[in-house]
C-alpha cells in the first residue's frame, strides 16, 4: 500500500470542531451535499480550487459519506451504515441534506489506480485503498436546492413491485437495497442466478400461452422509454401487452401480461411456482394500483403459475391461471398508505428496527448479519426441533444457552439430553447403546449418492414441473477391505434415467446392503429408476430390491451422537467436519446439492450457454463433488466401526 503525501487539507465544519469530533473511517452515511468535483487529479471545490490533490501514481478518487455536522441539530450526527455513495473519475454529484441548511458533510476520501481497480474489480475496490482520512467540507450549495457545477441532483429512489414487497417485509431491508445497492450481500450466488434465470425463462414461455400480444421493450433501465412505449401501444389499440410499463408517483411496475376484455383489463402476474402463495398478493396488488391510477380499469387479476398435474409431452396445460381478484381487492386499500410510508422512510436516515420473524418470512433477508450477530455456540435455538416460539420462551426466562436449562425442562427428549451433556462437557457425547446399532461392513457393501435436476418445465416422458430426475450417481463399493468406485453422469439432454438405471444396475451387482445419508431420497430415486429401466432382464426388479436394502446413517447420527460443533444440525456437511475432520469440501467449487442441480440442468439442457471448456470443467466438478459425498459415507462408516471396535 502506497503511503499518502502530507496534506494540510482539513476544512473545519465549525471553528470549535475538534479533531475527535470527526467521524472516523469505517462508518458510512448518506446525507449532506458535497461541493466537490472528483476526477483523476483529485478533489476540486465549486470554484475549481484544489481541495485534495491525488498522490503521485494514483489516478482515481472515491469519496464516501461518513456523517453530517448540523449546527442547528446539535452538532455532529454520526449516521452508522447508511450506505455509501461512490464518486469515480469524471463524475461529480451532490446530495441535499434537509435537516439543516447550514449542514456540513463529513466524508472520507480514497485514492486508487486504474490498474488496481481493473485487477480486483469494482466491488472490491476497498482492497486497493491507497489512503483514507476524514475531512469536512461545507454544504451550502445544497441548501439552495441545486447541486454543484450544474450536475443534476440525484432523485429519490423509485419504488417497484419488488421493492414494495421488500418494504412490506422490512423497511430497513428496503433502505439498504435502495442506498447500498452494491452491497456484497446482494451479489447473487450461482444458485440464486440459476433461480432468476429460470424465472425469466418461465415468464417468456408464459407469453406464448397468451399469444398475439405486443412486447414492450424493457431492459430494466430505460423505464421512461418503456412507459412511453406502453402509452403508444395503448393509443394504437393493442389488446394484449407483455411487460406493459407504468409509473405513478415514482412507483414503477412492468406487468407480465395485460389483456383487454369487454369489461376492463385483466392483469396477469406470472410466477415460476406450482401454486398461489400469500406473498404473491401484495406483488399483484401494487401493480393493479399503479395501473388503475394510470387510468386503466382493472377488472380481474390472475396469477399464472405452473400446473403440477401437467405431464410431458402434453404441455397444453403447463400453466394454470388462478383468479386472485378478490384477494387483491382486499389488499388494495393498504397499497397507497404503504407506498407513502416507504417513501417517507426513504427520506430519513436508516430506520431502527429490531430483528424478528420478518427477517425470515416470507424470504430470508440478505442483511440479517448487519442487524444481529449469530447466536453463540450452544444457544437454545440449536436444540433439535425446538422452533422459534419455544426458544424465545427460554430466552425470555434468561435461559439463552443450552447449559442454562434444567434436567426437568429437557426430560423425555433424548436428543436434548445429549445436547445438554455435550454443551456441559464441551465434547462428543454418544449414547450407551451406539455400538449395538452400528451396522457392519461384511460382504459387498455400497455407499450411494445421486445428483438430480428438477426442470421447471418438464422435458422428459411423464415428468411434471420440478420433478426430481436423477442424472448422476456415485457408488463406492467395499468388499474384504478393498474399495472401488463407480460413477455415471449423463452426457446429453436425452432422458438420463434409462442410462442411469443401466449403469447403476451393473455397478450394484453383488451388493448386499447400500448406505446413504438422509436415505429417503436415494430410495425414491431407485424406485423411479426401476420404473424407467429398459426391458432388460430383471433390471427393474433388481433396483426395487436394492431400494429395500438401503440403510440410513442420518438417524444413526441423530439418535446416538452429538457434538457442540454440530450447532444443532445433523446434515452431512455439519457432521463430517467433526467426526472426519480431514475430509471436507473446501477444495471443490461445486460443494452443495443445490448448485450441483443448477449446474446439471444447464449442462444437460442448455449446453450452448457455456463454451466447450466450461462444459468439460463442470462435468469434472460434478463428478468430483458426487464422489466426495460417497467417500464421506465410507469414512463416516469407518468412524462408527472404530467406535464399535474400541468397546
Amino acid at each position: 500500500m502506497r503511503d499518502s503525501p502530507t496534506s494540510n487539507f482539513q476544512v473545519r465544519a465549525e471553528k470549535d470542531l475538534m479533531d475527535d469530533q470527526l467521524v472516523r473511517p469505517g462508518k458510512h452515511a448518506l446525507g449532506g451535499l458535497v461541493p466537490m468535483c472528483l476526477g483523476k487529479g483529485g478533489a476540486f471545490g465549486p470554484g475549481g480550487e484544489v481541495l485534495e490533490a491525488a498522490p503521485p501514481g494514483f489516478d482515481l478518487i472515491v469519496a464516501r459519506f461518513v456523517g453530517v455536522f448540523c449546527p442547528f441539530a446539535g452538532g455532529m450526527v454520526e449516521l452508522h451504515r447508511l450506505g455509501a455513495v461512490d464518486f469515480v473519475a469524471n463524475e461529480a454529484r451532490g446530495l441535499v441534506h434537509q435537516m439543516d441548511p447550514f449542514a456540513k458533510a463529513i466524508f472520507e476520501i480514497r485514492f486508487e489506480t486504474f490498474r488496481d481497480r481493473d485487477a480486483v474489480g469494482y466491488e472490491n475496490h476497498a482492497e486497493t485503498l491507497a489512503f483514507r482520512r476524514s475531512v469536512c467540507a461545507p454544504c451550502g450549495v445544497g441548501s439552495r436546492g441545486r447541486d454543484i457545477l450544474g450536475f443534476p441532483m440525484p432523485r429519490a429512489p423509485t419504488l417497484s413491485k419488488s421493492r414494495f414487497t421488500y418494504g412490506l417485509q422490512c423497511h430497513k431491508q428496503l433502505w439498504w437495497r435502495c442506498f447500498d445497492g452494491r452491497a456484497p450481500e446482494l451479489i447473487p450466488s450461482p444458485t440464486q442466478r440459476a433461480v432468476f434465470s429460470r424465472g425469466h425463462r418461465v415468464g417468456d414461455l408464459a407469453q406464448s400461452y397468451v399469444p398475439g400480444g405486443f412486447r414492450i421493450p424493457h431492459d430494466g433501465r430505460q423505464k421512461k422509454k418503456a412507459v412511453a412505449a406502453t402509452a403508444q401501444a395503448l393509443a394504437e389499440g393493442k389488446k394484449i401487452l407483455y411487460e406493459a410499463s407504468f409509473e405513478v408517483s415514482d412507483v414503477f411496475v412492468a406487468v407480465d401480461i395485460l389483456i383487454k376484455g369487454d369489461d376492463g383489463w385483466t392483469l396477469v402476474e406470472v410466477k415460476s411456482t406450482t401454486g398461489v402463495k400469500d406473498q404473491h398478493i401484495p406483488d399483484a396488488a401494487v401493480q393493479a394500483w399503479v395501473v388503475g391510477v394510470s387510468g386503466l380499469s382493472v377488472s380481474r387479476v390472475e396469477l399464472m403459475h405452473l400446473n403440477r398435474a401437467c405431464r410431458y409431452p402434453n404441455l397444453a396445460d403447463l400453466f394454470l391461471r388462478t383468479d386472485i381478484t378478490e384477494r387483491v381487492e382486499d389488499f388494495l386499500p393498504r397499497v397507497a398508505g404503504e407506498i407513502e410510508s416507504q417513501k417517507e422512510m426513504l427520506d430519513l436516515p436508516i430506520p431502527v428496527l429490531e430483528p424478528g420473524a420478518h427477517c425470515r418470512i416470507p424470504y430470508e433477508c440478505p442483511f440479517t448479519g448487519r442487524c444481529q450477530e449469530d447466536p453463540p455456540a450452544g444457544h437454545v435455538s440449536e436444540l433439535h426441533g425446538i422452533g422459534a416460539p419455544r426458544a424465545r420462551k427460554f430466552i425470555d426466562r434468561g435461559q439463552e444457552l443450552i447449559v442454562d436449562l434444567t434436567a426437568g425442562q429437557i426430560s423425555g427428549k433424548a436428543i436434548w439430553v445429549r445436547q445438554r451433556e455435550a454443551a456441559t462437557t464441551e465434547g462428543l457425547v454418544c449414547s450407551a447403546d451406539l455400538t449395538k446399532v452400528v451396522p457392519g461392513d461384511a460382504g459387498r457393501v455400497g455407499y450411494l449418492d445421486f445428483e438430480m435436476l428438477a426442470p421447471a418445465v418438464p422435458v422428459w416422458m411423464d415428468c411434471r414441473p420440478f420433478q426430481n430426475v436423477p442424472a448422476q450417481f456415485s457408488l463406492h463399493v467395499r468388499e474384504n477391505g478393498a474399495l472401488e468406485h463407480h460413477e455415471f453422469l449423463a452426457s446429453s439432454g436425452v432422458d438420463p434415467r434409462p442410462e442411469v438405471a443401466k449403469a447403476l444396475g451393473q455397478a450394484l451387482r453383488g451388493c448386499e446392503v447400500l448406505f446413504a445419508y438422509d436415505a429417503d431420497f436415494e430410495r425414491r430415486c431407485l424406485r423411479d429408476l426401476a420404473a424407467c429401466a429398459t426391458a432388460e432382464s430383471g433390471l427393474g426388479e433388481a433396483l426395487l430390491a436394492m431400494a429395500e436394502k438401503v440403510e440410513d446413517f442420518l438417524p444413526l447420527v441423530r439418535n446416538h451422537v452429538y457434538h457442540p460443533d454440530f450447532r444443532g444440525s445433523f446434515s452431512l456437511k455439519s457432521v463430517l467436519p467433526v467426526l472426519v475432520p480431514d475430509l471436507d469440501y473446501a477444495d471443490l467449487r461445486v460443494a452443495d446439492g443445490h448448485l450441483a442441480s443448477a449446474e446439471l440442468e444447464t449442462l444437460l439442457l442448455r449446453p450452448d450457454a457455456w463454451p466447450t471448456w466450461r462444459q468439460r470443467k463442470t462435468r469434472q466438478e460434478l463428478l468430483a463433488y458426487c464422489a466426495r459425498d460417497t467417500l464421506a459415507l465410507v469414512r463416516l462408516h469407518d468412524w462408527f466401526l472404530d467406535r464399535k471396535q474400541a468397546v
